[in-house]
């Protein structure tokens, strides 16, 4: 490479790289009119020492000089070399490149070698920047003479084993909670999961494995690995209603049950089997009835099929006495009979009989005694209440005493 002569009073010196001396230490370094302690030096120096520039040594803090040199020559950078690699060359993606180790010079015009310090040197990639798959090599640029070196470097995924992945449990029963499934063969340095990694309801679902950047499985790919699982129904826990017992006709309905219960779906009654409600049934008269229950699953529980309960009665209330209208009765004419009103509880059938038929008899509609005379006489009318839809027969019969005195 051809070299720049030195010519006293060079206005050209103030710009150019030139390559200092230090007599105290014996550093050897390249200086720019940038650093610290330049100073060109006077032309009575350059004629007479063959000095052409002073700095202060970074090594020692003394003066060191820029000369001409064997030939009366300034020294320029011809190229920047690798001394030595980094100690790191291989590299996942997602990784920086590191100067660890590496050693670069500068080879000047002369043959000599001047060592750089890396602080001096811009790298691309950045030392800050993600290694890509894309990326052979980091070119590392000395920033005082733009001399540039390409470091070569490999980038490649680390294998993973992909056909160690697998759920442990792929089908879980419904419990409330969320649920994770397993999955073996996952390492979380370098894989990620994704998609439906936990659930709670019932559901089909799918669980997604995918190698971190900087690795792929052993066949190379990054595609990601779906894994299905499901959550199915669960049966409800379910506590059966109770049937009511010693029930008696009161005249307002009466719950046939203690209600029962289900950790999941609604529990259902009914009195035929056919119709089913969520409340407890009712009865108000007296009568034997069955209970039926059932439970409706709904998205998270199965269904309860019906189940027969038994019956449940509701017996017949005891009645009070029944009581007449009157409990004397005058007749004087054939064609005028006497009426007696029977007030009872329920519905039972009412009936009556005269103690003396030859003197009166009687006829029953509904809860009314018509008594007929028949001939001078008295005689006694008893009434009767038989048991009805609600109410036992009364225990008691009520009187009536009939005179008979035709004019």
């Amino acid at each position: 490479m051809a070299t720049t002569p030195i010519i006293a009073g060079d206005a050209d010196l103030a710009t150019r790289d030139r390559v200092f001396d230090c007599p105290y230490c014996n550093a050897k370094f390249i200086g720019h009119s940038t650093d610290t302690g330049f100073e060109i030096a006077t032309l009575a120096e350059q004629a007479e020492l063959g000095i052409t520039a002073k700095i202060t040594c970074p090594t020692c803090s003394n003066t060191a000089y820029a000369t001409l040199g064997s030939k009366g020559e300034v020294q320029t950078v011809e190229a920047l070399l690798i001394l030595s690699l980094p100690s790191k060359t291989l590299y996942k993606p997602g990784d920086k490149f590191a100067t660890t180790g590496l050693k670069l010079a500068v080879q000047n015009s002369d043959g000599s070698l001047g060592a750089v310090d890396l602080a001096d040197c811009t790298f691309s990639p950045s030392t800050a920047t993600d290694l890509a798959l894309t990326d052979k090599k980091v070119t590392a640029t000395h920033t005082a003479s733009s001399k540039t070196v390409d470091i070569p470097i490999y980038v490649r995924n680390e294998q993973i084993r992909k056909l160690n992945i697998k759920l442990a449990q792929d089908v879980f029963v419904y419990t409330g909670e969320a649920i994770a499934p397993v999955v073996e063969g996952y390492d979380s340095d370098t894989m990620t999961k994704g998609g439906n990694t936990s659930r709670t309801n019932v559901g089909d679902y799918t669980l997604t494995v995918t190698p971190k950047t900087g690795y792929c499985w052993e066949d190379g790919t990054t595609d990601a690995v779906s894994l299905d699982w499901e959550i199915v129904k669960a049966d409800p826990v379910v506590t059966a209603p109770v049937a009511k017992t010693n029930l008696a006709y009161t005249g307002v309905a009466q719950a046939l049950v203690t209600a029962g219960s289900t950790t999941g779906g609604t529990m259902k009654y009914s009195t035929d089997g056919e119709n089913y409600a969520a409340s407890v049934p009712t009865a108000t008269n007296a009568d034997t009835y069955t209970v039926y229950y059932k439970v409706d699953g709904n998205s998270n529980y199965n269904d309860v099929p019906a189940v027969e309960l038994g019956d449940v009665e509701i017996a017949k209330a005891t009645p009070d006495a029944p009581t007449l209208s009157v409990d004397t009765l005058s007749l004087t004419a054939i064609a005028t009979p006497g009426t007696i009103t029977v007030t009872r509880d329920g519905d039972g059938a009412v009936s009556a009989v005269s103690s003396d038929t030859a003197v009166c008899t009687v006829a029953v509609e509904s809860n009314v005694v018509t008594v007929t005379a028949v001939a001078d006489g008295e005689a006694t009318v008893t009434v009767s209440v038989a048991a009805g839809a609600n109410y036992e027969a009364p225990t008691t019969a009520p009187e009536c005493a009939v005179t008979v005195a035709l004019v």
